[in-house]
């Protein structure tokens, strides 16, 4: 692998690279882009959402900063659900960032390959433990998705008759009922702002 000139900061164990080499030179030049911080090579191996994400992260200075900071890479890899993964651990400062991507290969090492970044739940570098550090991403990602699903706790109010108070205000004379507020709850009102839709990876927790 040394013909590829892959940055030494990116670190891929025998045993935790994976099985073809044309997997194993995809692998290693996505990584190594970030560890370059070269944004360039890095947008053609991203999926559609993540290319978004990188440039809004390249014009806010954001990737810059970051990427300037990797001192390690240590990155593993393995097959979940069919797909062909790979989860790295980035160095930053004192910072350790997590990502998983899933990622499909051509059959030559010069054909382009795509990586998709995986949802990353809050605190997840505290919860990966074990030899399958992959399985047990999704299966953070499945109990999450499973809490997510659960009933909201109903929670009862206790009810006060206003009506004998609704009377005398209906039969006083000269006393005008309010008007209902404009809009729905729960509803944007006009020309209000629009928050931004959240973008996915690049070890957001």
């Amino acid at each position: 692998m040394a013909q590829y000139d892959i940055d030494p900061r990116v670190n891929l164990p025998e045993d935790r690279a994976p099985s073809t080499d044309v997997q194993r030179v995809a692998v290693l030049r996505f990584f190594d882009a970030f560890a370059r911080g070269n944004a360039d090579a890095l947008k053609p191996m991203l999926s559609a959402p993540d290319q978004f994400q990188l440039e809004s992260m390249v014009e806010r200075g954001v990737f810059a900063n970051t990427t300037k900071e990797i001192t390690r890479i240590d990155v593993r890899c393995g097959r979940q659900d069919g797909s062909d993964c790979a989860l790295a651990v980035f160095h930053v400062g004192e910072d350790f960032e997590p990502q998983l991507w899933v990622y499909a290969t051509g059959s030559s090492v010069d054909d382009a390959a795509e990586f998709d970044s995986v949802a990353t739940p809050p605190g997840i570098m505290e919860k990966l433990s074990g030899d399958n550090w992959i399985a047990a991403w999704y299966e953070v990602l499945r109990l999450e998705l499973a809490k997510a699903d659960e009933p909201d706790a109903v929670i009862e109010i206790p009810q006060t008759d206003f009506t004998s108070e609704q009377n005398v205000k209906e039969e006083s004379p000269g006393v005008s009922q309010p008007s209902a507020p404009g809009g729905l709850p729960g509803r944007r009102l006009p020309g209000a702002p629009i928050d931004r839709p959240r973008a996915p990876g690049f070890g957001n927790r």
